[in-house]
């Protein structure tokens, strides 16, 4: 079962020279532990940090990540708030063309089944 993705996960994009991280702002967040879980929509700038440089840029540049989109898939069954939580599976497309996953989820013991059972009976907000 795949694992929850919160801030500090490391990425990788297919045209990037280097791995990036995730950094998701804690306000008003679920937390895994003591650390803000992602969501599908977290793409915007400063979420993403740089790759290093962009192969697709000629001559290769800075990578700025210019996500095309949200996170797919997200968890059809945990959701912070509305929004679907991310898992270690899921991908985000880049406008330049690249294709950004998650190499380490940022923690390494809330999974997505542990995550329902703990939403079910746990406080609003917290997933253990």
């Amino acid at each position: 079962m795949p694992k929850l993705v919160t801030s500090g996960a490391f990425l990788k994009c297919t045209l990037g020279s280097t791995p990036s991280q995730l950094q998701v702002p804690a306000a008003g967040r679920v937390m895994a532990g003591n650390v803000p879980v992602a969501t599908i929509t977290d793409t915007a700038a400063g979420i993403i940090s740089p790759f290093g440089s962009c192969a697709a840029m000629s001559p290769p540049q800075t990578c700025f990540p210019a996500p095309a989109g949200s996170w797919t898939p997200g968890s059809p069954s945990v959701r912070a708030g509305v929004i679907p939580v991310l898992h270690q599976t899921s991908q985000c497309h880049c406008q330049r063309g690249g294709v950004i996953s998650i190499v380490a989820p940022g923690q390494q013991t809330t999974t997505v089944a542990r995550a329902e059972s703990v939403l079910q009976s746990a406080r609003p907000g917290y997933l253990g």
